[in-house]
């Protein structure tokens, strides 16, 4: 849905400000994955490399789930070095989850997320996929983003797009405001947890994952979810 002529905007918008993403803007008319192809790329290319295309065929979602991305979606792929110790990765997939959330509360308000990185209105509107490199710091992560603006949903029971919800969704501002949110995020990561337990619908409902099934009490620092079972306060990490 971004057009090759807006990636040459979204470079030169770039280098006008302060945000972690000023390094390399990639565009492709088409493309399997944006998220295989920076992944294929991640151990050279620089911090902040972002790579966009118009229409991806091949895309996938958390745990090697399929990613629709069906005419009128949003996706890209980001690429930053955060120089984290490993156990704060949940900050990562936090930090991308507001990022996403405090854009689309703009065009909807009735906007939440869905632990760990899906977020909802009346159905799943966009969702965040996360890969790492772990030595004995993250090395690297690339950010995989998806977003219905204007997709057909008749047919796409669970799925909303925020064109349901305003005339005014505009692909284009979506990515630049979550890049802009990004990059305040990264410089703010000790208040994320505050941030994502504010937006975050899951807590307070009945929930089942794996052999853990009970209530949702809260998201401990790390992103992980605090489930209250019959064998007392359980964690529940992110795969």
């Amino acid at each position: 849905m971004i057009s090759r002529e807006q990636a040459r905007q979204l470079r030169t918008e770039l280098q006008k400000c302060t945000s972690i993403f000023r390094s390399n803007v990639i565009f492709t008319d088409t493309i399997p994955s944006t998220q295989d192809a920076l992944l294929d790329i991640a151990d050279s290319a620089p911090s902040g490399t972002i790579w966009l295309t118009h229409s991806q065929q091949a895309g996938r979602g958390r745990n090697g789930r399929v990613w629709l991305s069906p005419p009128g979606s949003l996706t890209f792929s980001v690429l930053i070095r955060p120089h984290m110790p490993p156990y704060r990765a949940g900050t990562l997939m936090m930090a991308s989850a507001v990022s996403l959330y405090n854009v689309l509360c703009k065009y909807a308000p009735d906007t939440t997320i869905k632990w760990p990185n899906d977020i909802m209105v009346k159905g799943k509107v966009a969702g965040v996929v996360i890969d790492t490199a772990i030595s004995d710091i993250i090395q690297w992560a690339v950010i995989g983003v998806g977003v219905n603006v204007s997709i057909d949903t008749s047919n796409m029971p669970g799925i909303d797009t925020i064109s349901n919800h305003t005339k005014d969704a505009s692909a284009y501002e979506i990515l630049l405001g979550f890049l802009g949110e990004m990059s305040r995020c990264h410089k703010n990561m000790d208040s994320i947890q505050e941030s994502y337990v504010g937006g975050c619908s899951t807590i307070g409902r009945m929930v089942h994952y794996g052999d853990v099934r009970g209530l949702a009490t809260g998201i401990d620092k790390y992103g992980a979810l605090m489930v209250q079972t019959k064998r007392g306060t359980e964690r529940v990490v992110i795969s």
